[in-house]
């Protein structure tokens, strides 16, 4: 459609200019992602061009050619999957929520946990690396409580790499793999 960025942008951020009807919505890179909501769910082709153009400001409104994406992978100790629950409810989300009430943690954009047996996944989005810097500050103290019952046994960082750049003291603590965007 008319002003769209060529194709290999549209693998890094979403279109500036917005689709008039469902025909002008690209399939490509991360527009499939944002479009991929709207591809299973009964919606005339009108209303799929409101949700996604609603899923692309927030995409830009995001920051998302500054975001930094992580994700921590935690396994859990034998019989102590219950009282990690706890610490994710009551500990990390409840922190983030209030960080982001008293804003500091204006940055993140998203963050929750996922389970299965005893690992659990932490996925976490954020603005830029100084706002991931700034939620690792504000959650220590659930790390540390966490970490007495749970190893962290891999870690992921995605991002443009000018801020990968910024986070090399984490990411040689956790020994976290990288993943630039192209």
């Amino acid at each position: 459609f008319a002003g769209a960025p060529s194709t290999g942008d549209l693998a890094v951020r979403p279109p500036r200019v917005l689709p008039e009807t469902a025909s002008d919505i690209p399939s490509l890179g991360c527009v499939r992602a944002i479009c991929a909501p709207t591809q299973h769910i009964d919606l005339k082709p009108e209303q799929k061009v409101i949700v996604y153009q609603r899923l692309c400001r927030m995409v830009v409104a995001a920051g998302c050619e500054t975001m930094v994406i992580f994700v921590p992978t935690f396994k859990v100790k034998e019989g102590q999957v219950e009282a990690f629950k706890k610490i994710c409810v009551e500990g990390f989300i409840a922190k983030v929520k209030e960080g982001i009430a008293n804003k500091a943690e204006k940055g993140c954009v998203h963050y929750h946990f996922t389970c299965s047996g005893n690992t659990f996944i932490c996925q976490e989005a954020y603005d830029s690396a100084e706002a991931l810097k700034a939620h690792l500050v504000n959650v220590d103290a659930e790390v540390k409580k966490a970490l007495e019952i749970a190893e962290i046994v891999s870690a992921q960082l995605h991002g443009p790499q000018s801020e990968l750049d910024k986070l090399t003291d984490l990411i040689k603590d956790m020994n976290a793999k990288t993943f630039a965007m192209v």
